[in-house]
């Protein structure tokens, strides 16, 4: 099927989207010790932080399906990318001291909500202008931006804060991106209708002709939802802490360690292993899908999520007593969890 220029378009604004996405929950964890510094935090304080943002994702993440199934999906994902924009630098302003920290928890908050607008609503947008292998191939391109967006969270964050000598320039660079890109999304992405790409000419539009699914594949509908949802706990959790735990490992083992140098080597593994994990795991089950069996995207998601969480132990029993062996295991947990990205999606949509 012939792909337009304005689809080509379309896809490609939605990777940059995610890709800003990830940026700006990694952007945080990359300067997490200067936040605790300038808020006086501890360890369990500054969880707080992402706890707040995941807590309004989650929240909101229905709401926004339930609008992009009603409503013009490229006018919501214009709303929340500029609250996005906004909210996030606005937040680098907050000022320092713990008196203010209530004020930079509910700006992540709402930095959170304007994320779930566009992170619910892109795949489907996929989903309704593709079916098959090509559904596949669009899901890739859209979720290679993950890892990358995720290492050039930690590359130019830290960088940039580096450069500018204060955390708060970290949140600066997204924030005019994303602008542009809601604009360009609100004036020239395809807005196609909700199930185009998979309609079933039986189906009137008051429903006659749909066939009602079994308890069976309603509770496997819910499993399969869950299993996104551990997945994207796991990688909340490793984005927010993975950096600052291995600042303080190699300044434990070591001596010495900088934001910028941590940054740098897990922005390096994360995008080496996370692209190679995304395309690894979208050829994968592609091929086990066509050639082995149908479950392929299931099985390619237990094998990820199973040796992520293997990676994952191995790296805080042994990487205690070695900063490579931990990036060792940092690199094949990148790897692992990111085989689930396109199977996981493909099997929700």
């Amino acid at each position: 099927m012939a792909v337009s220029n304005r689809v080509i378009c379309t896809i490609i604004v939605l990777t940059i989207m995610n890709l800003l996405n990830n940026m700006d929950r990694v952007t945080i964890s990359g300067i997490l010790p200067d936040i605790k510094k300038a808020f006086n935090l501890n360890n369990g304080q500054a969880g707080i932080i992402q706890t707040v943002f995941i807590i309004s994702y989650l929240t909101f993440s229905p709401v926004f399906g339930f609008l992009g199934d009603r409503y013009n999906r490229n006018l919501i994902m214009f709303i929340g990318m500029i609250m996005w924009s906004s909210v996030t630098l606005a937040s680098s302003f907050v000022a320092s001291g713990k008196q203010h920290f209530w004020l930079f928890l509910v700006l992540r908050g709402c930095s959170g909500i304007g994320e779930a607008s566009y992170g619910i609503i892109a795949p489907t947008i996929i989903a309704d202008l593709f079916t098959g292998r090509q559904r596949s191939t669009a899901l890739a391109v859209y979720f290679l931006a993950v890892p990358i967006g995720s290492a050039s969270g930690f590359l130019v964050g830290t960088f940039v804060a580096k450069a500018a000598k204060t955390w708060r320039a970290a949140l600066w660079v997204s924030p005019g991106v994303g602008i542009l890109v809601a604009i360009i999304c609100i004036l020239f992405n395809e807005n196609p209708p909700r199930g185009k790409a998979e309609t079933n000419p039986n189906v009137t539009d008051s429903w006659r002709g749909f066939q009602a699914t079994s308890w069976i594949a309603d509770v496997t509908a819910i499993l399969k939802t869950l299993g996104y949802a551990c997945q994207f706990f796991t990688l909340g959790a490793l984005a927010f802490w993975s950096a600052p735990t291995l600042y303080y490992l190699q300044l434990t083992l070591t001596g010495h360690a900088t934001l910028f140098q941590i940054g740098l080597y897990f922005g390096v593994i994360l995008c080496v292993g996370g692209i190679g994990g995304v395309i690894t795991g979208a050829g994968a089950a592609s091929y086990l899908k066509k050639n082995v069996m149908k479950e392929g995207d299931a099985i390619v998601c237990a094998i990820g999520m199973a040796a992520s969480g293997i990676s994952l132990y191995f790296c805080l029993v042994f990487g205690a007593f070695s900063i490579v062996v931990a990036w060792i295991f940092v690199f094949t947990g990148s790897f692992a969890i990111f085989l689930l990205s396109t199977p996981v999606t493909d099997m929700l949509l």
